[in-house]
């Protein structure tokens, strides 16, 4: 049996897209079992990642939903949000499904989410914003495990408290001499419906992010991983980011993490509400909408890019 399939990348970050709206029989594919082969750049297609476009579930609280997506990283595990493939997603079904509206809403994991798209003067779409909801601060809910109900500049050996991998150990030496002189590498820690640790550094590219990635993700606090973000501020408007993505490894670009890194820049006073990241793959535009406004609700809004790279047809294993 042969699946066709659409490749898109938002800065980089890309994903293999199948639409499971005519067919929803799709979404019942084993994704996990043959996601990791569809991802290897060498003996597959290569993509950091799988979106199913399917129905919205009726029967939850989303039911005004359009569409929803279902997000499987390149490790076959399942993942809850990606602010990279949702806007992927969007420019797919106005450019391939004749959506006419420039609005839609997406059901994910993350809950139902308001997406709008900009269009050039030949229809197709230029950027696309989306509010990514509004931050979870709670520990539990992030969810990592800490003393405390907030994870804000939290020092990195607290998180590691009673964990004596030498691996670990070697993480942290590798950490301290990227932060000021004096100071003691810190994490803050925020969901946008999945988890990140962000860690502000002096220079992001002299980050061993290989090393790093890996141990920090996978450490006891973090019941079900994280992503890592290591993050360079240049002016209260503007930084540099590179990530560790749980699941996926180092990527070029992480929507939610961008989402992330802004929320503890801004928590931390470090990064004003509204700013511009940028990631390997480019910029995104970030603000934070505390309070609800008469035209705009609260949340996280990310403005970015995304682009088709080709299409084709795979056979299921």
């Amino acid at each position: 049996m042969m699946l066709d399939f659409f490749k898109y990348h938002g800065l980089g970050n890309d994903f293999i897209i199948v639409d499971a709206l005519d067919d929803p029989s799709r979404i019942q594919l084993p994704w996990p079992r043959f996601t990791a082969a569809w991802c290897d750049r060498r003996t597959g297609i290569g993509a950091d990642g799988i979106l199913v476009i399917c129905p919205a579930n009726e029967s939850t609280a989303a039911a005004s939903a359009d569409l929803g997506m279902r997000i499987f990283n390149s490790d076959g595990s399942e993942a809850q949000m990606c602010g990279n493939g949702i806007r992927c997603i969007a420019k797919y079904m106005i450019e391939h499904r004749s959506w006419q509206r420039s609005q839609m809403r997406i059901q994910t994991g993350r809950g139902c989410l308001e997406v709008s798209c900009s269009r050039a003067a030949d229809g197709s779409v230029d950027s696309v914003t989306v509010n990514m909801g509004e931050p979870i601060l709670h520990a539990p809910g992030i969810p990592v495990r800490a003393m405390r109900d907030r994870v804000i500049d939290l020092p990195l050996s607290m998180l590691a408290q009673g964990c004596q991998d030498e691996a670990l150990m070697d993480v942290m030496r590798q950490v301290e001499p990227l932060v000021a002189s004096g100071s003691e590498p810190s994490v803050t820690c925020i969901s946008m419906g999945n988890p990140h640790a962000v860690v502000f550094v002096r220079d992001v590219r002299m980050v061993p992010l290989e090393t790093l990635g890996p141990v920090i993700e996978t450490l006891p606090a973090f019941p079900e991983r994280t992503n890592i973000h290591f993050v360079e501020v240049r002016t209260n408007i503007a930084g540099s980011m590179r990530t560790w993505e749980r699941g996926a490894g180092a990527t070029s670009a992480c929507g939610t993490g961008a989402c992330a890194v802004l929320v503890a820049g801004a928590l931390t006073g470090r990064l004003a509400d509204e700013a511009i990241l940028r990631l390997p793959g480019g910029d995104l535009r970030i603000a934070w909408q505390r309070e609800a406004t008469a035209g705009r609700p609260a949340g996280v809004y990310m403005t970015g890019p995304a682009a088709e790279v080709f299409r084709g047809s795979v056979k299921i294993p």
